[in-house]
């Protein structure tokens, strides 16, 4: 694909052209590929605490969630391409988009269990050492934690491994 010439993004299989994607308008393509990128993105960083947590508002997240589908971008065309030049009903482009934001929830939803399970470890250790009644307002969820929940739940945030 050459966007500084405006030639159509098209996509071929295997020998042959499949043809361009979403009926040849390169813009309306690369949004919809864009949109359906950002149908998977966005619920990873709503559910996943690394990315900020309740602590960001709503448009910064959604921000965020449309920044990481814009760095897959070149991965997006081809793959959504396949998919909307054999099937450019509205219905089945919904559809489409209900199952990226269905896979998305999923992924935030088994990366989240990580830091949920480490501020579990800490409130386990503050009860087990009796500090249990020392409650902090933890603010990425807003709620009462644990210091010790608190701190193992930084930790994960920041850690590497």
């Amino acid at each position: 694909v050459d966007l500084r010439r405006g030639r159509r993004l098209s996509l071929t299989l295997g020998s042959r052209a499949v043809g361009p994607i979403v009926g040849g308008d390169m813009v309306q393509g690369l949004a919809l590929a864009l949109a359906l990128g950002a149908a998977r993105a966005v619920p990873i960083v709503w559910l996943v605490p690394a990315f900020g947590g309740r602590a960001l508002p709503f448009p910064l997240r959604l921000g965020i969630g449309f920044l990481l589908a814009t760095f897959s971008l070149p991965h997006l065309t081809a793959g959504a391409a396949a998919t909307l030049v054999q099937t450019a009903s509205p219905a089945a482009c919904l559809l489409i988009a209900a199952r990226e934001a269905l896979i998305g929830a999923s992924v935030g939803l088994v990366v989240s269990f990580f830091f949920r399970a480490a501020e579990a470890a800490g409130g386990l250790a503050d009860v087990l050492r009796g500090a249990s009644f020392a409650e902090v307002l933890a603010p990425d969820s807003g709620s009462r934690s644990s210091p010790l929940a608190a701190l193992y739940l930084l930790l994960a945030r920041t850690s590497r491994h």
